[in-house]
């Protein structure tokens, strides 16, 4: 077993990461967005809340999301160099064989 300790996330894969965590809602927030306005032929407050699903809400994510990761990193580099980074424990293949 070998354990890591964790001292730094660099901002811009955390948010890579982010982005494509964040895919999956986008996109189901899109199709509602398109179910809306499919439905929205009698109600115009319908359509409004299509579009904001289908445009609004995922460039809502992005533009939220991402820089609060990065946020996140950043202060998780300047705490863990001051009180220590995330261990984790490793362990090999050969180890998990010889039990």
């Amino acid at each position: 077993m070998k354990r890591v300790e964790i001292k730094n996330i660099d901002a811009k894969s955390i948010f890579k990461v982010t982005i494509y965590v964040m895919i999956i809602p986008m996109v189901i927030l899109m199709i509602l967005g398109l179910i809306m306005l499919s439905l929205s032929n009698e109600d115009p407050a319908l359509k409004i809340v299509g579009i904001i699903y289908l445009v609004g809400m995922p460039v809502f994510t992005v533009v939220i999301y991402g820089p609060l990761s990065m946020l996140t990193a950043w202060i998780y580099n300047k705490l863990s160099s001051k009180f220590g980074g995330l261990e984790i424990l490793l362990s090999d293949d050969q180890e998990n064989l010889e039990k």
